[in-house]
């Protein structure tokens, strides 16, 4: 903890920022490295900014404090080219996607936007009375981008929303049912990000002989369908 002391990344003898967490938990930084060659160190100070002893003993220090620093997980990641991803594979692995939370995605030829496949998620697959199903992806770019999709909703709140989340900062909801494929658009912000679309049963955690009394819209399944993924780099 500053003043006492700080961890550091550097790159090529160049401070590049701190790490040194605001409390006693482990903390995901990372930096963009330019191209080439590059020396990266994790530096470790001592009161770094010179304080007499007689100064540092008076300061308060955070209970967390123990005068230690912890790394770990240290991995380079290469950049994220543009690209399209439209599951034409009929599987996941084109791309470095992520599938988490308590339903899975799927590949379907039932329903598409465009070729031959969509992803999709159900309500029905997710057990508990409230959960998600998450599809993700980390983007990573020095200057950013710009990330299109098509998607299709069929839900109805509160039995169930889409969010789509950029670092799981919801930046956009669906909450009805769509008659046709609504096409999509994300600002991506320079560095790392990553980006989800969320199927949400039951967002309010409401009792299941509470909800199961509320009607749903006519043409409501408990289903969103993705395609036609363009990420363009700037």
């Amino acid at each position: 903890s500053m003043p006492f002391e700080s961890l550091d990344l550097w790159v090529d003898g160049n401070f590049l920022t701190p790490l040194t967490t605001p409390d006693g938990n482990w903390t995901q930084a990372g930096a963009i490295v330019a191209p080439g060659e590059h020396t990266v160190s994790w530096r470790y100070s001592k009161n770094p900014g010179g304080a007499p002893d007689d100064v540092l003993e008076t300061l308060p220090q955070p209970p967390f404090r123990n005068g230690e620093a912890w790394l770990d997980n240290v991995e380079l990641i290469p950049s994220t080219s543009s690209f399209t991803e439209g599951f034409e594979f009929g599987n996941f692995d084109s791309q470095p996607w992520i599938l988490s939370g308590n339903g899975s995605w799927e590949i379907t030829d039932a329903v598409r936007n465009e070729g031959t496949y969509s992803a999709t998620a159900k309500t029905a697959d997710i057990e508990p009375n409230t959960g998600t199903a998450d599809l993700s992806i980390d983007i990573i770019t020095e200057s950013g981008g710009m990330l299109y999709f098509a998607i299709l909703s069929s839900v109805s709140g509160p039995h169930d929303i889409v969010n789509i989340l950029i670092d799981d900062t919801v930046v956009g909801t669906y909450a009805d049912v769509q008659e046709d494929w609504f096409p999509g658009e994300l600002a991506v912000q320079p560095g790392k990000r990553q980006i989800t679309w969320q199927l949400v049963k039951n967002p309010g955690g409401l009792p299941d002989d509470i909800i199961s009394t509320i009607p749903k819209p006519e043409g409501s399944l408990g289903q969103v369908w993705l395609d036609e993924i363009d990420f363009r780099s700037n």
